[in-house]
């Protein structure tokens, strides 16, 4: 209370110390909060510093470099926290000086406010009073009686109407809250299946886009395994191909040195024929002449033995002619026999030549012709070899061609999952994500090259983990990494299904 003499009734100081000591307690239990904070995150970035450091270590990579590269990114990162620290420190014990301050300044401001509005108020208030006791005494208590009168019944009547007012507005509200509520269940209802068939439709994507990567690397490395086959049997036919080659050039080369040799001994055997043909006509010449010889002889003889018939006293002197005719004659006849054998045996060794000669051609045509016989063969499968060789390089154009569509396949495989993948390292960073679906992810430079690197190695985990089986996955280390990405994706779809609400104010 405030009194007459213009000061408020009462001392001040039992409640102004208690707000201050309020104010001081909350300052230092703030200070000693804000210390905790500070060393938890010291702490924190300690631990991670050592987690780290341990992390590198045990992927046996350079991890002196590894370490220095984190050390320096600790050391700058903790120089940068203390300093953003300690200005905000300095920024608060100025913010509560001055809250203390303008606390003090605002409480003597009011004091001295109240103090003179109730100096204010307390002369009128006495000038007027004074001034109607003194004028109307009487005339106040007969109007005050009537305006009690009055005023109780128009303020019943305002009561009733605003409780009536009250009543039906509470009821149109309740009405319209109800259809509100009702409206809005049935939305909750309606976009809770909507999401529910959204997830679902995320999973089974997932699930097929993990089947189909799967089935495209086991045909990927079928379509390699073929290649690699078909590349060896395309290597294979190639020198089968060149050794044929190189044996039909061979045989050819062959053929026509037997082809040459062949008609030289011909020409030769031509050659030993006429001579001996020319040798028998020769033969049969003087075998003539001996004949015109011994026709001549005959002649002789009967001129002679009309000679001796005439001249019968010549005989005596004529039978040593005779016996010697006679002999001539028997020498002619052996010589002619000898010269009648000679030609026989030379006619039979010319027949046996000239049979050998006939035997000997025939069997060189016949080698000719299996030779002849033998290179259609080769050329028959030199062709198929071709042809074969035409239809393994198709085979290995239309592998190339699957092998490079599974590639495609794989490669748009791997954007999705690498966009997955970019999604769930923004939610795990508190980065901006791309609920819209449109392709723009705002994030900072300063950000981008650590989002990237932690995107290339869940990627790298992924594909080894999809290439990985038995013991070797389930003792390995990318096994807890691929169960904290599919928890995470399972985040990343629910926060997706979920609508946004405004950002709420910092």
């Amino acid at each position: 209370m405030i009194s007459d003499s213009g000061e408020l009734g009462g001392d001040l100081g039992p409640y102004y110390g208690p707000f201050m000591q309020k104010l001081g307690d909350l300052s230092s239990q703030y200070e000693l909060e804000k210390a905790a904070l500070e060393q938890s995150m010291l702490r924190s970035l300690h631990e991670a510093q050592a987690g780290a450091s341990q992390t590198i270590i045990d992927q046996k990579a350079s991890a002196r470099h590894y370490m220095n590269i984190v050390h320096e990114f600790y050391e700058r990162l903790r120089g940068m926290v203390m300093d953003g620290l300690q200005c905000r420190r300095d920024a608060e014990k100025r913010f509560a000086s001055r809250l203390l301050e303008i606390t003090k300044a605002e409480h003597d401001h009011i004091i001295s406010e109240l103090r003179s509005e109730d100096k204010k108020k307390i002369a009128f208030a006495k000038s007027e009073n004074e001034r109607r006791l003194d004028n109307c005494r009487v005339a106040i208590k007969v109007d005050l009686a009537g305006m009690l009168l009055q005023q109780r019944s128009a303020l019943d009547r305002i009561k009733n109407e605003e409780i009536q007012a009250l009543h039906k507005g509470w009821e149109n509200e309740k009405l319209q809250h109800s259809l509100k509520i009702k409206d809005l269940m049935e939305e909750i209802k309606t976009h809770e299946r909507k999401i529910t068939e959204e997830r679902v439709e995320r999973t089974c994507a997932i699930r097929d886009l993990t089947e189909e990567l799967e089935a495209s690397k086991a045909e990927f490395e079928k379509l390699n395994s073929a290649h690699k086959r078909l590349r060896a049997n395309e290597r294979e036919m190639r020198e089968d191909y060149q050794a044929l080659t190189i044996e039909f050039d061979a045989l050819k080369d062959e053929m026509h040195a037997s082809e040459e040799e062949f008609s030289s001994q011909i020409t030769a055997l031509k050659q030993i024929i006429f001579q001996k043909e020319q040798q028998v006509s020769s033969l049969e010449q003087s075998f003539s002449e001996k004949c015109e010889e011994f026709d001549q002889t005959q002649a002789q003889t009967a001129e002679k033995e009309e000679l001796l018939s005439s001249l019968t006293t010549q005989v005596s002197t004529l039978v040593a002619d005779k016996k010697q005719l006679e002999q001539d004659v028997s020498d002619l006849e052996h010589d002619f026999g000898v010269l009648s054998r000679m030609l026989d045996a030379e006619k039979a060794e010319r027949r046996a030549e000239t049979k050998q000669v006939q035997l000997s051609l025939h069997e060189q045509q016949e080698a000719i012709a299996e030779q002849r016989a033998e290179l259609a063969r080769l050329q028959e499968a030199a062709e198929g070899a071709r042809d074969r060789l035409e239809a393994r390089e198709g085979e290995a154009a239309r592998l190339e061609e699957e092998r490079d569509r599974a590639a495609a396949s794989l490669r748009h495989l791997r954007e999705e999952v690498t966009v997955w993948l970019l999604d769930e390292i923004c939610m795990r960073f508190d980065k901006p994500v791309d609920f819209d679906f449109d392709g723009v992810t705002p994030i900072e430079d300063s950000d981008a090259e650590h989002i990237r690197y932690t995107e290339h190695r869940d990627l790298y985990y992924l594909i080894r983990v999809l290439a990985m089986d038995g013991f070797e996955y389930r003792g390995s280390e990318a096994r807890n990494e691929v169960s904290r990405m599919t928890f995470l994706a399972g985040l990343a779809d629910q926060a997706r299904s979920t609508p946004r609400s405004a950002p709420a104010p910092a």
